[in-house]
């Protein structure tokens, strides 16, 4: 009879040291889990600087005229925003680039050509870029 009691208290206590584990051992992997808040990937947004001292204070990025103009806001990914910039600089000596996540943008983020290039694009149809979707700013010398 003893012999049975320390076997079940026994194993009583080894099913509860394997509890603490096994929570100790979830907390440990959901802190070391990667953040799925953070996008796949970024796009930009090329501004001068007029434009971003502009959106200084507002909810939303102010947008150069050919973005208010047309159908959908310009957008550039990391590969191609320092091109874009010198080509569409107006004799301008800096840019500044934009860092976005483009979970945060409001409107639809698609990539597509534009007529007459095969380079896909992003452009962001009927929205708006909030200034909480910005990641970063930087200076870029054209």
């Amino acid at each position: 009879m003893i012999k049975y009691l320390l076997l079940k208290v026994f194993n009583m206590k080894t099913i509860v040291q394997s509890s603490f584990a096994l929570i100790f051992a979830l907390l440990l992997i959901g802190c070391t889990s990667t953040n799925k808040s953070e996008p796949d990937f970024y796009v930009y947004k090329i501004l001068t600087p007029v434009e971003w001292q502009q959106s200084q204070g507002k909810e939303y990025v102010v947008l150069s005229a050919i973005d208010q103009s047309g159908e959908f806001v310009h957008l550039a990914e990391a590969k191609n925003y320092q091109d874009i910039a010198r080509r569409f600089s107006g004799g301008a000596t800096e840019a500044i680039i934009l860092k976005l996540d483009p979970n945060k943008l409001a409107g639809d983020l698609v990539k597509e050509a534009n007529p007459g290039d095969p380079t896909e694009y992003y452009h962001l149809y009927g929205g708006r870029i909030p200034m909480d979707a910005v990641v970063s700013s930087s200076v870029l010398t054209l």
